[in-house]
């Protein structure tokens, strides 16, 4: 009988030891969750590719893009730098040309 409780004493320490972890790792979940939503808000880089393991400290540190140099700076993206002139065969058009 003896034996019997300590076996029980043994297992409701090793119980109490499991709840206590699944807290703390729920805790630690909503945490990476909370920073990952306010890193979403924030958008841009900030909010790319966030993990769901950890928290990043780059993503904390809140750096930002350096903003373009050059002759292209106020371009979006290579290939867009111009506004469209409209489809090349229509008629109206001023970029078509008229073979005679």
């Amino acid at each position: 009988m003896k034996r019997k409780m300590n076996a029980k004493k043994k297992s409701a320490v090793a119980w109490k030891g499991r709840i206590e972890k699944t807290n703390q790792s729920k805790i630690e979940r909503q945490t990476i969750r909370q920073h990952n939503l306010k890193q979403r808000k924030v958008g841009g880089a900030a909010g790319a590719n966030l993990s769901k393991k950890r928290i990043s400290e780059d993503a904390e540190a809140g750096e930002t893009k350096r903003r373009r140099m050059g002759p292209h700076s106020e371009k979006s993206r290579a290939g867009f730098e111009g506004k469209k002139q409209g489809f090349i065969n229509e008629k109206d058009n001023k970029r078509s040309v008229v073979a005679k």
